[in-house]
């Protein structure tokens, strides 16, 4: 479709005429052919507009989900999610739609690296499927595969895939065919089935020839030199992912070629060809982190740094550090793929420096790559792992592998018992138990039951499709409870053999339509209390024991709530149990008093005025001016470049000051969209806008007795200074959607790198507010203006980030601080901090040769010709002048003189043997 021809008003009004249960599909199509169309932007603009002008909400709602896909596919995570929630939240809409914007909340979940929230939404959206609405939508089941590969859940992944497979084979979709066989490859070759798992790639591929579809032709090539990595056979690998790299350029497709240079970087370093594998690796990382790829930076960084390590390159351990960090942070799963071989990378270069860090590393490593299908290419890395760390020092917590629970579950008991303790509505703690049983157990429905005095009342029920006693299959689900609380023990069935074997030994229990469920009793003192129920219709669930234990314990937990619930119930608040526990929160309160205490002695030890370093005739007038306003309550305006302290002398004000006892809160201004700022700084009440499901204090409130700091403020928008002023003037604040105002009790220190009065003289800021807030002013002057100060801040900084006082011969530091003194620092104090920091981490000295580039090239402008000021001299002594002072500064040292001129190591040298000069700089000719 040309894009001259393309009238996005036309195609829209075809594809709301589609009926809805092609939902999943007209909006599909209608994202499709405009993106090759090209016109992406102009569709959106005319969906926008056609929403404010429609007004059947079945079609307002379908527009919102073109809407949702175009910003997911445009990577915009944030206005797909608000588009699809808007939907999700709508009465009335046909079930389909509900079904569509459950699974676009699931899937930006999933790039979110959210998998657990992925996982409880697309179960919701599965519970609205019957056979009523044709069934499970194929996106659904491809979408809860997927969730399942995440978590390391791979058999429940299978199971998915091939419903998925056997929906697309009935309903002859073959695209969704193609879909499913290479997601089974995935999966199979994840399970250590490579035999199975390359047969499905092989088949995907061919599938995706047939249907002439690039991108996935594209996507199965770097699937299959994936695995073929993996099977060490990397020049089969190289073949495909050339292939894969040449569909993605010629679609002008930035992720997809920065992922498969990544690709092709593993094949280069795994066969010895450094030098290409660091050129690819770096240009993948570098696309990756300009386009904000937040999926592959991660790797990006991993496999550039170990390139950089393969080519001698210090910078790889900042990389790899990197690289770890972004896994940690991105991925709520314990192990995601890929860091195990950060972990290997990183640890292999801290051998020779650190080898505690580099054995806790290798082992974190060992760990994961235990875990891991029995790929060669793992084999190899493990027990390469190993052998490292069979010379490396013991670390017994890592190398211990007994432990079956891991974190992350043990977390989500603690999320059970902060329940019982905190609760005394029984609906809510039941269902937060139910969500998570369903999340562990993998199941995909649930419910609860409280016993009674002769009847099981329902409790909670989950991810059903309607009421759960209209639901076809309540009658069995109900016996099954009735049969554990008979017996007192759990009922499981997997598969579904196994479920008509089991309810066909329950009295009057009619076939379910589940591939299997669980029935656990809940029990406490001995006695059977209540009992959940959780199946799943579309995979034959199997717990491991260690899951089956963690759902006992669990159940327990739930147990305990219910007695707990109904023992307040019928004891009352005045009961002995309330006693004992407000006799407890006392003795809790004296303890916390004390470690706030105790903590109020270690804050205003560390940002108290002490801790500013310097001593020149500048910083004493500013800590003379400090000491004095400190005592004062009165407003102060903090003026200096970035850099310079500003927030660090807020503090000093606040912890010297009477209001020390009180918070010290910081906000910066700029960095918080005005209509947040409002909510940020006054709070708001419980329904003010959408998402306000709690009424939450503004920060005048938070901060009432202490000092708010706002920094920034120059930034701030007149609307914000007018509501600003008034708090001022007023001493009081009212939270948005609030009735009442509340008395607050604040002292404003505020900070800008920006002059007030200029903005004032602009109209850009208030007069009024200016001079409410300037009453004190403290001016913080620049690095450059207080290079006596820098030789003292380099000691502190040093012991700061190193722990102990860098040992180096007096001469050296002397020359390391006149080089550092000469240097403009443009960043003022966090630059030199950083750059300190920096030095330290790379194992540098106090030597002018560990400096950064950019130090560097600031400094060689301090030696040029200005620099010579006698006159009459000729060329040839201008030089030599020149050459002189730079070897001075430097010591004699020859690198680094050259550096600070600007010129080649060797032209220097060619020139000190024309001009007879020694590496003293003084002439023997």
């Amino acid at each position: 479709m040309a894009k001259e021809k393309y009238n996005p008003k036309e195609q829209i009004k075809k594809a709301l005429e589609e009926p809805g249960e092609n939902v999943f599909e007209s909006t599909s199509t209608l994202v499709g052919d405009a993106r090759r169309a090209d016109a992406l932007d102009s569709l959106l603009e005319t969906i926008q507009q056609e929403i404010k002008e429609l007004e059947d909400p079945v079609s307002v709602a379908k527009l919102r989900m073109t809407a949702a896909l175009i910003h997911q596919s445009g990577y915009d995570y944030d206005s797909a999610w608000k588009e699809a929630e808007t939907v999700s939240r709508e009465k009335g809409l046909p079930t389909l739609l509900q079904v569509y914007a459950l699974d676009m909340l699931a899937s930006v979940c999933m790039s979110r690296f959210d998998f657990a929230a992925a996982e409880a939404y697309a179960k919701q959206a599965l519970g609205l499927t019957s056979d009523s609405t044709g069934g499970a939508p194929i996106e659904i089941l491809n979408l809860m595969g997927d969730v399942y590969r995440h978590q390391h859940k791979f058999y429940l992944a299978l199971e998915y895939f091939l419903e998925l497979r056997e929906a697309c084979e009935k309903k002859n979709y073959e695209e969704g065919y193609a879909v499913a066989i290479s997601n089974l490859a995935l999966t199979y070759n994840l399970l250590g089935r490579f035999a199975e798992g390359e047969k499905h790639l092989i088949e995907s591929l061919a599938l995706a020839k047939k249907a002439d579809n690039k991108v996935f032709i594209a996507i199965s090539h770097s699937n299959i030199a994936s695995h073929f990595i993996m099977m060490e056979r990397y020049d089969e690998a190289l073949e495909h992912v050339e292939k894969s790299l040449d569909i993605a350029r010629e679609m002008k497709d930035e992720r997809g070629v920065s992922n498969r240079l990544l690709v092709l970087a593993r094949i280069y370093r795994e066969t010895g060809r450094k030098y290409e594998a660091l050129g690819h690796a770096r240009t993948a990382y570098e696309i990756a982190e300009e386009k904000n790829f937040q999926g592959i930076l991660p790797a990006g960084c991993r496999v550039y740094g170990a390139a950089l390590a393969d080519a001698g390159d210090p910078e790889a351990m900042l990389y790899l550090d990197k690289s770890i960090k972004m896994y940690l942070s991105q991925s709520r799963d314990e192990a995601p793929h890929g860091l195990e071989m950060a972990y290997l990378e990183y640890g292999k270069l801290l051998v020779d420096k650190d080898e505690q860090t580099a054995a806790e590393h290798i082992w974190k490593a060992i760990n994961i790559l235990k875990k891991r299908p029995r790929y060669p290419f793992l084999k190899r890395k493990l027990a390469e792992a190993e052998n490292i760390a069979a010379g490396l020092p013991k670390i017994s917590e890592l190398e211990s592998t007994s432990i079956e629970i891991s974190q992350e579950n043990l977390a989500k008991i603690l999320d059970v018992s902060n329940a019982i303790i905190s609760e005394t509505e029984l609906s809510g703690t039941l269902e937060k138990i139910l969500d998570i049983a369903l999340e562990i157990s993998g199941a995909e429905r649930g419910v609860i039951w409280i016993r009674g005095e002769a009847k099981l009342g329902l409790a909670n029920a989950k991810n059903f499709s309607g009421p759960i006693k209209k639901e076809p299959d309540y009658p069995a689900i109900n016996q099954v409870a009735w049969s554990v609380v008979g017996t007192g023990r759990e009922l499981t069935a997997s598969g579904s053999a196994e479920v008509r074997k089991k309810t066909g030994e329950i009295p009057y229990v009619e076939p379910m339509d589940v591939k299997s469920f669980f029935a656990f009793p809940l029990a406490a003192d001995g006695k059977t209390v209540g009992v959940l129920y959780l199946d799943s219709r579309f995979a034959a669930v199997d717990f491991s024991e260690s899951i089956r234990g963690l759902l006992l314990s669990i159940m327990k937990q739930a147990a305990m709530v219910i007695e707990k619930i109904r023992h307040i119930e019928e004891m009352g608040r005045e009961s002995s149990q309330l006693k004992r526990k407000v006799k407890q929160q006392d003795n809790e309160l004296k303890s916390v008093f004390g470690i706030v205490e105790k903590q109020q002695k270690e804050l205003e030890g560390r940002y108290g005025i002490q801790n500013i370093i310097g001593h020149s005739p500048r910083m004493r007038a500013v800590f003379e001016l400090i000491d004095k306003a400190a005592q004062v309550d009165l407003p102060v305006t903090i003026y200096g470049e970035s850099g310079t302290g500003k927030e660090l002398v807020a503090r000093a004000l606040h912890y010297g000051g009477p209001r020390k006892e009180g918070l010290f809160v910081p906000i910066n201004c700029a960095s918080i969209p005005e209509n947040l700022l409002e909510a940020e700084l006054f709070g708001y009440e419980k329904g003010a806008f959408t998402g306000a499901v709690e009424t939450r204090e503004g920060l005048f409130e938070v901060s009432s007795g202490g000092t708010l700091m706002l920094d920034e403020i120059g930034d701030m928008s007149a609307q914000m200074q007018a509501k600003l002023l008034r708090v001022i003037e007023e001493n009081r604040v009212r939270r948005l959607g609030g009735r009442h105002e509340i008395k607050v009790n604040v002292r404003i220190v505020t900070a800008s790198n920006k002059k007030l009065e200029y903005l004032v003289e602009a109209g850009e800021f208030r007069e009024d507010l200016f001079y409410r807030l300037n009453v004190i002013h403290i001016k913080l002057p620049l690095l450059r203006e207080r290079r006596e100060d820098i030789p003292l801040m380099v000691d502190h900084f040093w012991k700061k980030a190193a722990g102990a006082a860098a040992e180096v011969p007096p001469d050296k530091k002397q020359a390391f601080m006149r080089v550092l003194m000469k240097y403009k620092w443009p960043g003022n104090v966090r630059e030199l901090e950083n750059e300190i920091e920096r030095i330290i981490a790379l194992g540098g000295t106090m030597d002018a040769g560990f400096l950064s580039e950019n130090i560097i090239t600031g400094l060689s402008s301090t030696f040029s010709v200005d620099g010579v000021e006698e006159t009459g001299l000729n060329l040839r002594e201008v030089e030599i002048r020149l050459i002189e002072r730079a070897l001075r500064a430097a010591d004699g040292n020859k690198a680094q003189a050259a550096r600070l001129m600007g010129i080649a190591k060797t032209s220097l040298y060619d020139k000190l043997r024309k001009y007879g000069i020694d590496w003293t700089g003084r002439r023997t000719q």
